[in-house]
């Protein structure tokens, strides 16, 4: 390519040498636009169109019963000899690029082919349940078609439904990187989201922050809050020690479990004065227990609702942001568990549209996935892949020359002889014998 060559460097002022004309960091693009490189590019696509032309007759009308290698051996040479006239590639690169595939994956479809013909079935994946209580049980984990794989019949059939499903993820991503960057920043030492990484962790972050906002705006409502929970917490721990008592674990079932009504059915046959006592005792401390806990519940609701308007005003007082950012913690967490199940559910819905598609495919239709969208696909994919290389190797071989040779060595040596003297004068300075 003598033009390119022309395009890329120029005669040096040194009789017999060149230089390169262009920055080294605009190599590749220079290259790439080159209209020479075009023409290289298109004489590949060209040679690889023609083999497979001549090709895919070949390949779709291998047949069962036919010789796995016997196609190999065909379509292989007749590769070589088609990409020996392509200029910068070495044939045998692309000749690898389909004996790996073959290797790979070719091979063993054709041997596929070669048993039961052109037939598409997928196969239920089960597995027997080991352990539990379903154990003995034969569990489905889906379904798998080794000839034709399931995002071929995606990619043809029911790209529109793939299509949302990738909406959805991208949605989904987004929603991630939000719940990354709002931990990141307000996981510090200080931060409201400092070791809060579920959503319960958040309601506890987002209820601590609405009550030490509320401690701050009105002591006298908060302290009545904070005694009616120190009494539903004195309440609770006189319902842990009368649990103990045996009068009440003499009600508990196999799982150390029992209920109020249990409770209030002994009450009402045991004529034992000191057992009717204590049952007298668990009741009022459930009931007073329920009571803390309903009036803090409903201030609780109460003071939300009044930070809740303040937070939809057009500019939110400064201290409300700790109670914001629970707030969009919360939200964001929300979004990405409706989004994920959304998923889900359209992931199902498209995994039973592919599995109930494979009957429907004519011998035809299938040749077409096999050879066209899954072999072809991925060999004509492969051959730019070499060619990327190719202009890879090319022009960081270009910029490595031009790295070394810039500088001439009589220059090299000058600066050398320089620096020597300078190093030279300190030393002498330096009273140092050299």
């Amino acid at each position: 390519m003598p033009s390119v060559f022309n395009s890329l460097f120029e005669t040096s002022e040194r009789t017999g040498y060149w230089q390169l004309q262009v920055e080294p960091n605009t190599l590749k693009t220079t290259l790439l636009a080159h209209s020479e490189f075009a023409k290289f590019n298109n004489k590949v696509n060209r040679l690889y169109k023609k083999w497979q032309a001549d090709n895919v007759p070949v390949m779709k009308n291998f047949r069962k019963s036919g010789k796995p290698k016997k196609l190999l051996e065909t379509i292989a040479e007749d590769l070589l000899a088609s990409f020996a006239k392509a200029p910068l590639l070495n044939s045998y690169d692309i000749y690898q690029h389909l004996m790996d595939y073959w290797f790979d994956t070719m091979q063993d479809d054709c041997y596929l082919i070669a048993a039961d013909g052109w037939v598409a079935e997928p196969q239920r994946i089960t597995e027997e349940i080991k352990t539990g209580k379903n154990k003995g049980e034969i569990k489905d984990k889906g379904w798998v078609c080794d000839l034709i794989p399931k995002p071929y019949i995606v990619a043809r059939y029911y790209k529109t439904e793939q299509q949302e499903i990738e909406q959805k993820q991208a949605e989904l991503d987004d929603i991630n990187a939000q719940l990354d960057e709002l931990k990141e920043e307000h996981s510090g030492e200080d931060g409201i989201l400092k070791d809060v990484n579920t959503k319960a962790d958040g309601w506890e972050a987002y209820n601590n922050a609405l009550v030490e906002l509320w401690s701050q705006d009105d002591k006298n409502a908060y302290s009545e809050y904070a005694l009616l929970n120190e009494q539903a917490e004195q309440y609770a721990a006189e319902l842990r020690t009368l649990q103990d008592n045996q009068q009440i674990s003499a009600l508990k079932n196999k799982k150390g479990k029992f209920t109020l009504k249990q409770v209030k059915d002994r009450l009402t046959i045991t004529n034992d004065m000191q057992e009717q006592s204590i049952l007298h005792a668990y009741l009022a401390a459930d009931a007073g227990l329920k009571a803390a806990k309903k009036a803090t519940s409903e201030q609780i609701k109460a003071i939300e609702l009044h930070y809740l308007k303040q937070l939809n005003r057009k500019t939110p007082a400064d201290n409300l942001a700790d109670l914001s950012t629970c707030l969009r913690f919360l939200n964001l967490l929300d979004s990405q568990a409706k989004l994920r199940s959304e998923i889900r559910t359209l992931e199902a819905e498209l995994d039973e549209l592919a599995y109930h598609h494979y009957p429907k495919l004519k011998t035809d239709e299938i040749k077409t996935l096999v050879v066209d969208d899954k072999w072809l696909a991925t060999l004509s994919a492969d051959i730019q892949q070499e060619i990327e290389r190719t202009t890879q190797t090319l022009t960081q071989r270009i910029k490595e020359l031009h790295d070394r040779y810039a500088v001439p060595l009589p220059e090299i040596e000058k600066q050398v002889a320089a620096l020597s003297k300078k190093v030279a004068r300190h030393l002498k300075a330096m009273k140092v014998e050299w």
